[in-house]
């Protein structure tokens, strides 16, 4: 029988790994809206607005707060509490300040206060010539940037851009000594220098190494690699 419409709860069993919630307390939650971020990505703004940050106790209060215009998610007003929040956001709350996104070192999302509220850290992790000879860069969030040039940027590196308007403000290179946080798999979390980049033939995934605060090296993908800038932490 064909599905009707589009599921709205999951199972709390079967939720996202990274989402930081109990696994039984009750049978289902809510599923993420379509939106910027993945499903196994982000988290519903519900969730992150009643179980992260705890601003509210109820679905009716998180939709007063949103109907009210008091919840933006990188400077704009957010009316769907399905809307998916995930990796680098920047949510800011009337009376309660302004938090970053990040995955911590147990692998689950959260949110960490933050005064950095006009500008946000996007991963490049797309590239391509479109008409006219310019260059489209898709970023991490599902945004699509236009440059007349895209020599200096590569993928996997960074871009700090202004928020709502999305203007690049910084370009992060991905390189030796560059600061980089890990955002996935068992290393998530840590944040240090990337000492090399070690490059596999055919289809095998490259690795990165970090030297972290520690001044412990840390192996992991490539792929699992962000670059910040020096006044990042988690």
């Amino acid at each position: 029988m064909a599905s009707h419409g589009n599921k709205r709860h999951t199972k709390r069993i079967a939720s996202p790994k990274i989402l930081p919630i109990e696994r039984k307390k009750t049978l289902w939650i809510m599923s993420n809206r379509p939106g910027p971020h993945g499903q196994q990505d982000s988290i519903p703004l519900l969730l992150l607005l009643r179980d992260v940050l705890k601003v509210c106790i109820s679905n009716a209060e998180a939709k007063k707060l949103l109907h009210n215009g008091q919840v933006l998610i990188d400077g704009r007003a957010i009316r769907d509490v399905g809307f998916p929040v995930g990796l680098m956001d920047i949510v800011s709350l009337k009376d309660h300040g302004s938090f970053i996104i990040v995955i911590n070192k147990g692998g689950k999302l959260s949110a960490v206060k933050t005064d950095q509220v006009s500008q946000k850290l996007c991963k490049i992790t797309g590239k391509r010539i479109i008409t006219g000879g310019k260059v489209q860069l898709t970023l991490h969030d599902g945004r699509n940037l236009i440059v007349p040039s895209g020599k200096e940027y590569s993928v996997g590196d960074t871009l700090k851009i202004s928020i709502p308007k999305a203007e690049i403000k910084e370009h992060l290179k991905l390189e030796k000594g560059s600061k980089c946080y890990v955002f996935r798999g068992r290393h998530a979390g840590a944040i240090g220098a990337l000492v090399d980049i070690h490059v596999f033939s055919g289809v095998t995934p490259s690795n990165a190494k970090i030297l972290d605060g520690d001044k412990k090296e840390v192996v992991t993908l490539k792929d699992y690699v962000f670059v910040v800038d020096k006044n990042f932490k988690i």
